[in-house]
This record gives structure tokens, C-alpha cells and sequence, in this order.
């Protein structure tokens, strides 16, 4: 079963690589760590080809879409393969570029923006309910993530997180 993901990126580790046993190809495997304001901690593997590898006219490069990606960013992902191993579900990539990546919405400072051209691919039909979901995903990301007015969290959590700090000794 595939589906179709909008998500904000919890983790995003350096992909490791991994040599195959049936023809010794080497590739990489990047554990993307994810959720949205339904589940947090949703695992997607992502399996790259080797650098520098050839691409079939029309494939998508998903190795330079993933390292564009940052932790925070809230992306749709198109063609993601559920599957469940010792009872839990993850994702993973399908193969040949049919699995796509596409940064929806980007925490930079205090200038938060969407991508225009995914604003107007959503303004079509039902556009209006992804857009609400971008909305929630978006602050999701902010309080579960991090970020957000800090020194409105401070004055939450009492400046230090009600930590008494020793007075300096030097």
C-alpha cells in the first residue's frame, strides 16, 4: 500500500551505507524520523542509490532532494510504501524515483514561509482542507519540534525551567 504523507522532519541523521548481499551493490539508507499532530516518531527508510549513479531520463535524483531537507521542515511526501515488521508500521521508499519529496514549508528564524509554488498547487480542488492540515503539521513542528516565541516559553517555565543554578565561583 502507498500513500501520500504531509509531514514535519523530527530527525534527520546522515544516511548510512550498506552493502547488499545478493549482487554486492553498495547503496545508502537514510532513517528519517517524523510525524504530524497524530503520531510522532513515525519511521520512513529511504534508500538511495550509490553517488554519482545514473539516472533513467525522468528519475528523480531523491539522494539531492533529501539532502536540501533540514529538521523542522514540513514536506510531502508522494509514494511511500507502508510496510510492519515486528509489529510496527514504517514507511520506505519505493524504487526507480517513484517516491518524491517536496519541502512544503520552512522554519528560517523568524521569517517563516510557505513555498509558492506549492501554495498554488493547493489552491486547486480540496486545497482548502490541505491547506488547514499545513496549518496544523505547521504548528505541530513548532511545539513538538521546537521553536516558536522564546521568551514566551521562558515566562512558561519560569525563565530557567525552575532550575536553581550555583552562583559562579570563579
Amino acid at each position: 500500500m502507498t500513500v501520500n504523507l504531509l509531514l514535519g522532519i523530527i530527525a534527520l541523521p546522515p544516511p548510512r551505507t550498506i552493502i547488499t548481499r545478493k549482487d554486492a551493490r553498495t547503496i545508502s539508507l537514510l532513517e528519517l524520523t517524523v510525524g504530524d499532530e497524530t503520531k510522532a516518531g513515525f519511521g520512513i527508510n529511504i534508500w538511495l542509490p550509490a553517488p554519482f549513479s545514473y539516472l533513467k531520463p525522468g528519475e528523480v535524483d531523491l539522494r539531492a532532494e533529501m539532502e536540501k531537507l533540514r529538521v523542522r521542515d514540513v514536506v510531502l511526501m508522494r509514494n511511500v510504501a507502508l510496510t510492519s515488521f515486528r509489529g510496527r508500521v514504517y514507511g520506505q521508499s519505493l524504487r526507480r524515483g517513484m517516491t518524491r519529496v517536496e519541502l512544503v514549508y520552512r522554519f528560517e528564524g523568524e521569517g517563516r514561509r510557505m513555498l509558492a509554488g506549492m501554495e498554488r498547487e493547493l489552491d486547486g480542488e480540496g486545497g482548502g482542507v490541505v491547506l488547514e492540515k499545513v496549518r496544523r503539521v505547521r504548528q505541530w513542528v513548532l511545539g513538538f519540534v521546537g521553536g516558536g516565541d522564546v521568551k514566551r516559553r521562558e515566562r512558561r517555565i519560569g525563565g530557567n525551567g525552575g532550575v536553581q543554578l550555583p552562583a559562579d565561583t570563579q
